[in-house]
């Protein structure tokens, strides 16, 4: 289970409450595998990132989030997980906004690189190491185009920011395979994906659902946020 980003920071709610762990908490419960970080969750500042990452039971990332004073990412870069027999790596991108100047609270400043000038020297690397490679975008569908055209060791991007409801489609015969969910968690999507023995997706299916009334609500999630209320 995946998330492509903004979903640590918010102006009302639980979250907002909580500087974020609330989000934390839910998707800890909901077994997640990774995250990447959005342009908003940076809003939260570097100290509380860090703790909020400490709190997950899941991956935190983004390759292009960079704590300036040091030059190293504030997150992981990727992760490598196994499934089914196969290595999956998982890059995290986040959209290109401006430098966050330190606050009395937080002096950490973070800068956000350039996505595809660093996806361009991390795929090759996380390749080498990962039968599959899951793009994890947080910087909207079409830059998640240009990457699929212009990277080809990306096989999935599942991507957010630009708030498209996009069931899996490839673009481009042997591209990568793009999907996004919409946004405010108001849909789910699902990819299936069909490997040959070097890792290749040569076949894929999927939807992105509306999470209507007619899904019930999970009863330890509501009490959990009933909690925090």
């Amino acid at each position: 289970m995946l998330d492509a980003g903004n979903a640590l920071y918010a102006t009302q709610g639980p979250v907002q409450k909580t500087n974020g762990q609330a989000a934390i908490t839910a998707m800890n419960m909901m077994s997640y595998d990774a995250i990447t970080l959005g342009d908003q969750d940076l809003i939260l500042g570097a100290a509380a990132l860090r703790q909020r990452m400490a709190e997950a039971t899941f991956a935190v990332l983004s390759a292009n989030v960079i704590d300036a004073s040091t030059g190293q990412p504030l997150a992981l870069p990727y992760v490598i997980k196994e499934a089914k027999g196969h290595r999956i790596g998982i890059i995290g991108l986040t959209r290109l906004s401006t430098p966050l100047a330190p606050n009395p609270s937080d002096p950490t400043t973070l800068r956000v690189d350039d996505p595809l000038e660093t996806i361009k020297r991390y795929a090759p690397e996380v390749a080498e190491q990962a039968d599959v490679v899951i793009l994890l975008s947080h910087v909207g569908l079409p830059l998640d185009q240009t990457i699929a055209a212009e990277v080809p060791e990306i096989d999935i991007i599942i991507g957010g920011q630009s708030r498209n409801v996009l069931a899996p489609i490839r673009e481009n015969e042997g591209g990568a395979v793009l999907a996004q969910a919409g946004y405010r968690g108001e849909w789910i999507g699902t990819l299936t994906a069909r490997l040959d023995a070097q890792g290749q997706v040569v076949s894929f299916g999927g939807e992105t659902v509306a999470l209507t009334e007619e899904y019930g609500d999970d009863p330890e999630m509501t009490q959990f946020v009933a909690s925090i209320k």
